[in-house]
């Protein structure tokens, strides 16, 4: 779990909980004096801080992060009591064991539904590494047809990236010749991705 302070002054998170139990908020207490730098970061790990196994004096009750999902809480607490002054909560869904999480640029800090994404790698204390692409995606969907008829129009669109550095080994450098020449004929038509 790593937490970043996005203001320009340091905060102080000692004695505040970190939890994956909104009925049960204080499951692991942050040691008194733990300060997150101004636009800095800070990292808790299962193993060393908060896990079965790990430890650590803040350990209240120990806790361990799903692959099938759940959400982390991380609320203020002073002298053993939550303060009730600064509580969030993170949701994630299922994910590969191993996976990295986190927000991109561009997420919207204030909402955290949205924006909590898998990454390429992780990146101890530090900023988030690129968004993961993997080679097909699901990139449109449309449902729920009004009638009959329409439930002709239903479809998934699958899209697979290409133009990789190594395209040109496979049949997407094919693609990528193909549409190349399409273009500088002034026969390729469509815009985005779909057929030509």
């Amino acid at each position: 779990v790593e937490l970043h302070n996005t203001t320009s002054t340091p905060i102080s998170i000692g004695g505040w909980f970190l939890s994956d139990d909104i009925e049960e908020l204080k499951k692991y207490q942050i040691a008194n004096g733990t300060i997150i730098p101004a636009n800095g970061f800070i990292t808790f790990t299962q193993n060393s801080n908060f896990g079965d196994n790990a430890n650590d004096s803040g350990i209240i009750s120990s806790f361990g992060l799903s692959e099938h999902g759940e959400t982390l809480y991380l609320s203020s607490g002073i002298q053993g009591n939550l303060a009730g002054g600064y509580s969030i909560f993170q949701p994630f869904g299922a994910t590969i064991n191993g996976t990295t999480l986190g927000r991109h640029a561009g997420a919207n800090p204030f909402n955290p539904l949205v924006d909590f994404v898998r990454l390429e790698s992780p990146t101890f204390n530090g900023p988030n590494s690129a968004v993961y692409t993997p080679d097909v995606v699901v990139s449109e969907i449309r449902y729920n047809a009004v009638d009959e008829i329409d439930s002709l129009n239903e479809y998934i669109e699958l899209a697979k990236e290409y133009s990789t550095p190594k395209s040109n080994v496979f049949i997407n450098g094919v693609l990528d010749k193909i549409v190349k020449d399409y273009r500088n004929q002034k026969t390729l038509n469509k815009k985005g991705r779909g057929l030509m």
